[in-house]
Parts: structure tokens; C-alpha cells; sequence
């Protein structure tokens, strides 16, 4: 709860300071039309997540999570203010049960599209923004888990790996800080959820991750 109280109080301290803000330039719409738009971010570890598994509709169990993400992604404004493009990331999660038996690491690849809006508050170096995405790709997921053998006698630790398809979905809020016409400097929450599912598995099994946290980024408008 410690993380996700100082998520949300930085968020509404931007969101406030970019209502605040004085003029600092001459008018100038950094988000006009036809503008291109390159960015990159990571959320820098600065976020609260968790991990579930499903097994054929029952939720087996629900593990913390740490969680490092770093996207890129390419749009272009189609008009004023709104850009659309596409986004690409990897992950890298790590989660761990209770009692610190089964411990799973997975590194995955998404791309898809995405859409980011940007709100004129009488500004241009400061800018308010909500985004959204979906991306499709794959997975790979490594680990341990306990196994019954010897008719149910003995519990034993074994190794194993397994590659995934995944499908994730992500929505946030941030404000870009305009260092000059053409760089900016972003500051964004957003939530995340990933689901990881085995391809050639018949069962309907299935990973979870969801993800609330703080990514910081830089931006180039040409």
C-alpha cells in the first residue's frame, strides 16, 4: 500500500503543478498535426504488482511480483493533440509464492498499437496526457514448482521452461515537460495487465500479471 499511496500522490502533485504552471513560451502547439513522435520509456521499478494463476476458470493462486518494462514506440499526430502509432516492450517479471518454493521468472515481447491525447491547459511547454494500448507477442517462462511424487509420499522441486503467447492491455495519465520544440521529458502512471497462455496447452491455463506503476520516458517531435 506504501507503493501505490506514493504512485498516486506524485501523479495528482503533476497534475496539479501542470494546472499551475506560468506561460513559459510563445504559443507554440508542440502537438499540432502532422507532427511525428518517437518515445521511449521504464517504469525504473516504481511499481505495485501481482500475479495469478488459472487453471481451466479458478484462480490457483496470487503471488507479488517484481516487475521492469521498458517500451518504445513511434506515432504520428493525425490531428491536434492526437497521436496514434505503434508501441513495443519487454518485460522481465519475477515472482515468488509465500512460502518461497515456486519461484517463476518471465521475459516477454509485446507490440501493438496505441493512442495518446494531449490537453491544451494554456501551456505549451507543459502538457497533460492520457494514453491507452494493447500488444500481442510471445513469452518465455522459467522457474520451479513443487511436484507430488512416490504416490503422493514425497514433494519434490523441479526445474522447467516454457514459451507463452501473450496479450496485454495498458491506460495511463502523465504529463510531458517540453524542454524546447522538439524533446520532452515524461512522467506517467499507468495499469498493465499481461496474460501469459501456453499455445499447445489443452487445459485452459493461464498467467496474469497486473501491473500499477510509475514510468518515466523521453520523448522527440519532429
Amino acid at each position: 500500500m506504501t507503493k501505490l499511496k506514493t504512485i498516486t500522490g506524485l501523479c495528482l502533485f503533476l497534475f496539479a503543478m501542470s494546472l499551475t504552471a506560468q506561460e513559459t513560451d510563445s504559443g507554440e502547439n508542440f502537438t499540432r498535426k502532422g507532427r511525428l513522435l518517437l518515445g521511449g520509456s521504464t517504469n525504473g521499478g516504481l511499481n505495485f504488482s501481482k500475479t495469478s494463476y488459472e487453471f481451466d476458470g479458478d484462480t490457483v493462486s496470487e503471488d507479488k511480483t517484481n516487475t521492469f518494462v521498458l517500451e518504445g514506440k513511434v506515432g504520428y499526430f493525425i490531428i491536434d493533440n492526437l497521436a496514434l502509432g505503434v508501441q513495443t516492450g519487454i518485460s522481465r517479471f519475477k515472482n515468488e509464492d509465500e512460502d518461497g518454493n515456486n519461484e517463476n521468472t518471465s521475459s516477454s515481447f509485446n507490440a501493438g498499437p496505441f493512442a495518446s491525447y494531449y490537453f491544451d491547459v494554456g501551456n505549451s511547454k507543459i502538457r497533460p496526457y492520457v494514453s491507452a494500448s494493447t500488444g500481442f507477442g510471445y513469452s518465455k517462462l522459467e522457474g520451479t514448482s513443487a511436484v507430488i511424487s512416490n504416490g503422493g509420499s514425497d514433494i519434490v522441486f523441479q526445474s522447467f521452461e516454457q514459451k507463452d503467447r501473450t496479450f496485454m492491455w495498458s491506460a495511463g495519465a502523465g504529463v510531458a515537460f517540453f524542454l524546447n520544440k522538439t524533446i520532452a521529458i515524461n512522467v506517467e502512471t499507468a495499469y498493465t495487465n499481461r496474460t501469459n497462455k501456453d499455445p499447445d496447452d489443452n487445459f485452459d491455463a493461464k498467467f496474469t500479471t497486473s501491473n500499477l506503476g510509475i514510468t518515466g520516458g523521453l520523448s522527440i517531435f519532429f
